[in-house]
């Protein structure tokens, strides 16, 4: 399931569609990446883009947001190589030790800085639309640690012989804080040419401001979010 990734997109075209989409439409949705689309419409929606079409070009609200959001994960979760190397795994988990934030996120930029440019910025455009997301949680219900217990399995895949258990609740926590820190663990612009993520795409004029000011001070780490965990939809 490739979708087109050897296009020479810098971001795959199923992520620029679906990522626009969602920032367009569905912003305040809520428990979007954790209520499943119709698999009707999400088989529908990934068949257009294997074709090398792009179902949702149009700016009509007329496809189920769940559904595009179905199809963004599934997409990542389809890789032949995930995105997250099975090879980095270990040293990502052992972040999770570090408990002051400002060493856990210096720990994780020096880990994610050795991967290929491509996925960089693959990462930095995701990882900023994620934050943006999150800074609706007041209406859409998904803070960041709930929408890392949505990617993180999708994004990290636990390598045989580790307990899946313990080991998706650091999976967790290292996707969390890289939703909430994607300012400073990937390199500006400047320091890494490539496609950033706006937060003000073409006829969303409505959501160029957030409503809340944007997560991510290296001293403002809550670790829990004061949030109950929701039911991740992996098993669909």
């Amino acid at each position: 399931m490739r979708y087109n990734q050897d296009s020479g997109q810098a971001i795959p075209l199923v992520v620029e569609s679906c990522i626009r989409y969602i920032n367009l439409y569905g912003l305040q949705q809520q428990g979007i990446f954790r209520v499943p689309g119709s698999q009707v419409e999400v088989n529908d929606i990934k068949n257009s883009f294997e074709r090398g079409e792009d179902p949702l070009v149009d700016d009509q609200n007329e496809r189920d947001i769940n559904s595009v959001a179905g199809v963004l994960k599934l997409y990542f979760r389809g890789l032949e190589n995930p995105l997250f190397p099975k090879e980095r795994f270990q040293d990502l988990i052992s972040t999770i030790k570090l408990e002051n934030p400002a060493e856990r996120v210096h720990q994780i930029q020096q880990i994610l800085i050795t991967l290929p440019r491509v996925v960089i910025v693959v990462m930095r455009y995701l990882f900023a639309f994620l934050n943006h997301l999150s800074q609706y949680s007041d209406e859409n219900m998904m803070d960041p640690y709930n929408l890392a217990i949505c990617f993180g399995p999708t994004l990290m895949h636990i390598p045989d012989g580790q307990d899946p258990v313990s080991c998706q609740a650091h999976v967790n926590e290292v996707i969390k804080t890289i939703i909430i820190h994607h300012e400073a663990i990937f390199p500006s612009p400047r320091e890494l040419e490539g496609p950033v993520y706006e937060k003000c795409m073409a006829g969303g004029e409505e959501y160029c401001d957030s409503p809340h000011s944007e997560p991510g001070t290296i001293d403002e780490v809550d670790h829990d979010n004061g949030t109950e965990p929701h039911t991740s939809d992996e098993g669909e």
